[in-house]
């Protein structure tokens, strides 16, 4: 005789369960629901110094690196790029690994990478800060745009104006005592450059 709870549910009283294809329940019960997120986020970071260090000849590589070091990560990457004094990220965050952990790792391998590839005149190193934002789902296709636009937008706008740009769209005031510092009054790399007689440094 089959205990109480193994009788089969009648035909009429069977509910697809919304998370678990194949799976049934009762009328009232809730579903067997597993983990299910979206943390869209958007990250910046910048070397040390606000040095234009992320050179055009290998920052492809660089890219490229950090795609695979996230994905080992168990992160989706949906775009990455930047200009030599900085960098803008947009990722999906996986729930099981937490923002500060990983911003760190992706530093310390990416800056690993570049002083044992490339060997810099400077010791590359980023700085101690970042920037990091919540994307919402309807503004992912917009920001994904904007990072892959940044060459035209930093011809005309600096780092340091684009970040307290961005701090303020996000309701935030620049901290005066914040690691991630970026001075105001920086002029576009394009001017910067043209001063010095030549273009982005190679």
């Amino acid at each position: 005789m089959a205990g109480k709870n193994t009788a089969v549910l009648p035909e009429k009283n069977r509910i697809p369960c919304c998370f678990a294809p194949g799976r049934v329940r009762r009328p009232g019960q809730l579903c067997c629901m597993r983990t299910i997120t979206r943390l869209d986020r958007h990250i910046i970071l910048a070397p040390r110094y606000r040095q234009s260090l992320i050179l055009p000849r290998w920052r492809e590589d660089l890219y490229r690196m950090m795609t695979y070091g996230l994905q080992a990560r168990r992160q989706k990457l949906y775009i990455i790029n930047g200009m030599p004094d900085h960098l803008h990220l947009l990722i999906d965050l996986h729930p099981e690994v937490a923002e500060d952990d990983l911003i760190a790792d992706l530093k310390e391998m990416s800056a690993n990478w570049i002083n044992r590839t490339q060997l810099p005149e400077v010791p590359f190193e980023w700085k101690e800060g970042y920037g990091l934002f919540s994307v919402c789902r309807a503004g992912v296709p917009r920001t994904q745009a904007y990072i892959r636009n940044q060459e035209a937008l930093h011809r005309h706008e600096s780092f340091g104006t684009e970040f307290r740009r961005i701090l303020r769209q996000a309701g935030l005031a620049y901290p005066p005592d914040a690691s991630f510092h970026i001075p105001e009054n920086a002029e576009p790399l394009q001017k910067q450059n043209a001063s010095r007689g030549g273009g982005i440094p190679e």
